[in-house]
């Protein structure tokens, strides 16, 4: 019998997309599946929208908690999951039908593995995204990311990350002080459990929108953030000095953004 896995998504003002990521989700060629849907304070239906969704279906749950902040409606759903395998998966984003199948297989074949981030493709915020039925690539290599490598940049997006929900709990879940980076410093918990294998093959459709929270972020808060989440990586993983140099990497980041304004 497959594991049991619990998808999770924060939604706020998602009416526009969530439909088709449902949509997705519903093809999913895994058996043993939920989904829990954890509402930070709509106001455009996206309430409504799901709880039509969840009526005609067992696998959907809400949870309405209010306006509560990313990080701990991400806690919320993770602690209400009845899955021991956790995949995260944003309302305005697609699952691939084998997303699951090969990041299980993945992580069940890594030994000492606690989460798996994968590959995925980029679409424009109005871009069309069909929701994919594709074949399996069976060459897709899997690799392995140390906390070296994210203390240079985040190397994984949270759409296409599945991880298990023991780590999580080991590591004291999302960190909910941060109003960026959650995502981030989520990694280097993890990595401070087990092992972060990566599969390289393009297993998630990831939305691009120049009105996300990322792309609102004051740069004296993303700068704060971002060194809160590198210092996790280097309390709960061993980082070469050398690295610290990538501590200004934001720095680095508005000083080219403003040169090219």
């Amino acid at each position: 019998m497959s594991a049991r896995v619990s998808i999770v998504t924060t939604t706020y003002n998602a009416a526009a997309h969530i439909g088709r990521m449902l949509d997705a989700i519903a093809l999913l060629d895994w058996d043993s599946l939920e989904c829990v849907i954890v509402d930070d304070g709509s106001r455009d239906g996206t309430v409504d929208l799901v709880r039509r969704r969840a009526a005609a279906g067992p696998r959907i749950r809400l949870l309405t908690p209010g306006r509560i902040g990313r990080a701990r409606a991400l806690n919320l759903g993770v602690d209400a999951a009845a899955g021991p395998l956790i995949a995260i998966n944003d309302a305005d984003d697609i699952s691939l039908p084998h997303r699951l199948r090969r990041q299980v297989a993945a992580l069940t074949d890594s030994p000492g593995s606690v989460a798996v981030g994968t590959a995925f493709v980029t679409v424009a915020e109005h871009g069309d995204m069909p929701v994919p039925l594709v074949p399996p690539d069976p060459g897709g290599r899997i690799i392995e990311f140390a906390a070296a490598d994210f203390y240079r940049g985040n190397r994984v997006a949270h759409s296409t990350l599945l991880f298990r929900k023991s780590a999580w709990a080991a590591a004291g879940g999302y960190n909910e002080d941060l109003g960026s980076c959650i995502d981030f410093d989520f990694y280097f918990r993890l990595l401070g459990q087990g092992r972060f294998v990566y599969v390289d093959e393009p297993l998630v459709h990831v939305r691009l929108s120049p009105h996300s929270s990322f792309k609102r972020r004051r740069f004296p808060d993303y700068f704060r953030d971002y060194r809160a989440a590198l210092a996790t990586g280097r309390r709960m993983n061993r980082i070469p000095w050398a690295l610290r140099i990538y501590d200004l990497k934001p720095c680095w980041y508005h000083v080219r953004k403003v040169l090219v304004q």
